[in-house]
């Protein structure tokens, strides 16, 4: 009951304005030097960030914290933008690999992890000094990573010759060890995790580059491995994303949702465009990067019944996206206002993760979600739990 009183007073005194931020990142032409960086602004216009082309072949987004970090594959760099109170970017630091070849970025208690191609490694960086720490190394060409209880998940899309591969490796984020190597289908690539079970889509090749899709499961408590070849299926896409709690992977111009088996269901495709190169969703929104490889190209916003809701023009491939919420609140964990950051809060915010409540509200996000992706998690509590042990 106090939680709820708590929750009710915060609610009724304060409004603050919270709304999604979208990035998105357009590759560019290869060897041509015209990726670029592309944002929401105030008037909700999808708009160019004025340092672009901001280098050669852009690879990846991800936002953590007021910072939004991009890899940037053909010049071997990293960047870190600051975002501004209204979702602007401006140009923090940029960091050199050495033209290792990188590729996806995750962040974990202000670690950043890189796969790199080129050096058959994970480089891991500090995010707040923005240095080099280490490097893991690999057998194979890593790709996509995600993080689940402390343990990375890292997809090896290819060999070190460079060949089809078919390897998922875990590995312990203390340690730095590989704990399990797990054989999927050929060409993994992105992966996510949903319900104790992590999903990766993959995409090989046969000698003559004809196209072959597959889609696998790795339950991560009974460590039973399912895998569903769709043969040469171009229909298929890379990308996965979460719809209301169900899986569903780019298909024929949009997404459909992939059932127990990771079968595509029949009559639950959202979305029909031509030349869809990329997906990613974000609360009720779906959003689709359309391509004929040549500027300008379309970013399209649908619904989850399909109807579209914005299209926007933006550089030539758009590849990659990230979203945050921005507010005129404070982020400081201070969940119950008391004006203080201690452990009343974290029993708060446990309470609100606990009781999954999917009606919270945008401000009590705004004040605890750490790393600003849209949710309250686990990982915010460690976030917010380190704060108090380093104050006291």
């Amino acid at each position: 009951m106090k939680r709820l009183l708590i929750i009710f007073f915060i609610l009724i005194a304060i409004n603050i304005s919270a709304q999604e931020q979208i990035f998105v990142l357009c590759e560019g032409n290869f060897m041509s030097g015209n990726s670029s960086l592309w944002y929401l602004n105030e008037s909700d216009n999808l708009v160019e960030y004025g340092g672009n082309p901001i280098g050669d072949t852009g690879q990846s987004l991800k936002v953590y914290g007021n910072k939004l970090y991009v890899i940037i594959n053909g010049s071997g760099i990293i960047e870190s933008y600051d975002i501004s109170e209204t979702g602007e970017l401006s140009l923090d630091q940029t960091l050199s690999t050495n033209f290792s070849g990188p590729r996806e970025i995750e962040v974990y208690n202000n670690i950043g992890y890189i796969t790199e191609w080129y050096t058959n490694a994970i480089l891991k960086i500090d995010i707040e000094t923005f240095e080099i720490i280490d490097s893991i190394a690999v057998d194979g060409l890593p790709e996509d990573m995600v993080i689940e209880n402390g343990i990375l998940y890292v997809s090896i899309t290819l060999d070190s010759a460079w060949q089809n591969n078919n390897k998922i490796i875990s590995i312990d984020v203390i340690t730095d060890e590989i704990i399990n190597e797990y054989s999927v289908g050929m060409g993994p690539g992105q992966m996510l995790v949903n319900d104790d079970k992590l999903y990766i889509s993959g995409v090989y090749y046969d000698d003559n580059w004809i196209t072959y899709t597959v889609s696998s499961m790795i339950n991560l408590i009974t460590q039973d491995i399912l895998i569903t070849d769709y043969g040469n299926n171009p229909l298929f896409g890379n990308d996965l994303t979460l719809i209301n709690g169900e899986v569903y992977r780019t298909y024929n111009g949009g997404v459909i949702r992939l059932d127990e088996n990771l079968n595509p269901i029949e009559n639950t495709q959202i979305g029909w465009y031509n030349n869809v190169y990329s997906m990613s969703s974000y609360g009720n929104n779906i959003y689709l990067g359309i391509s004929d490889f040549v500027a300008p190209d379309q970013v399209i916003v649908i619904d989850l019944n399909g109807a579209e809701l914005a299209n926007y023009t933006v550089g030539a491939i758009p590849g990659d996206f990230a979203f945050m919420y921005y507010s005129d609140c404070d982020n400081n964990g201070d969940l119950n206002l008391d004006g203080s950051l201690d452990i009343l809060d974290i029993v708060e915010i446990i309470s609100i993760i606990i009781d999954e409540d999917e009606n919270t509200s945008d401000q009590s996000i705004c004040i605890v979600d750490s790393n600003n992706d849209g949710s309250i998690d686990v990982v915010d509590v460690v976030y917010w739990i380190s704060i108090i042990l380093a104050n006291h």
